[in-house]
C-alpha cells in the first residue's frame, strides 16, 4: 500500500510512515515479562498484515492494521531468553515464515511459531532469509561473522548450494 515499516531495535516501539501524507503511526509491543524490548525485521503480506521479529523474547509479531491487533506467538528455540534468537525472516507467498538458526532453514508455522520443516544448512546460520516471489527458493547471506558466501535452497527438491559472492569478504546485511 505504499507505507514504509519501521523497526527500532531494543525498543518496544515498531511503526509505518506514509508517505502521500507524512503521517507517522506507531505502535508498542506489550512487554514480555524477564525479556529485553526490541524488534528486528518487519515483512508485510498481501493482505496488508504486518509481521515482526521480537528477537530477545524470541516472538513472531502479527499486526493486523485494520483492527490494530497485536498477537505474540512464541517461536521454538532453543536459546535461552536475551539471546539473539529469532530475528531476521522470510514471508513466503504461502504465508509460511522462514529462518535460518542452528544449523538449518526452517519453515515455521505462523499461527503456533512451531518448526514445520527443516533442511540442514551447509554453513551454521545466514544473515537474512528472503523468498523468492514464486516460493520456489529460500536465499541466505553471509554469517554473522561475516564470509563470502551465500545459501540458495531449491525448497521443492531440498537442494542447497553455497555461492560464493567472490574473493573479498561481503558484509552480513538484509538484502
Amino acid at each position: 500500500d505504499g507505507n514504509v515499516w519501521y523497526t527500532s531495535h531494543k525498543s518496544r516501539y515498531f511503526g509505518k510512515l506514509d508517505p502521500k501524507t507524512g503521517i507517522v503511526t506507531e505502535y508498542a509491543l506489550p512487554l514480555t515479562p524477564g525479556a529485553m524490548p526490541g524488534t528486528h525485521h518487519v515483512a508485510v503480506d498481501k493482505s496488508g498484515v504486518a509481521w515482526l521479529s521480537e528477537v530477545w523474547a524470541h516472538n513472531l509479531v502479527r499486526l493486523e492494521p485494520k483492527t490494530k491487533q497485536i498477537t505474540q506467538i512464541p517461536v521454538e528455540l532453543k536459546s535461552p531468553t536475551n539471546n539473539a534468537g529469532f530475528s531476521n525472516f522470510g514471508l513466503a507467498p504461502d504465508g509460511s515464515i522462514w529462518d535460518a538458526r542452528d544449523g538449518s532453514v526452517n519453515k515455521l508455522d505462523p499461527e503456533t511459531g512451531k518448526i514445520v520443516q527443516r533442511f540442514p544448512l551447509k554453513t551454521h546460520d545466514t544473515y537474512d532469509n528472503t523468498i523468492s516471489s514464486d516460493g520456489k527458493y529460500w536465499a541466505g547471506g553471509a554469517p554473522g561473522g561475516g564470509g563470502n558466501s551465500l545459501e540458495l535452497l531449491n525448497i521443492k527438491t531440498g537442494q542447497m548450494l553455497v555461492l560464493t559472492t567472490g574473493p573479498s569478504p561481503s558484509n552480513p546485511r538484509r538484502g
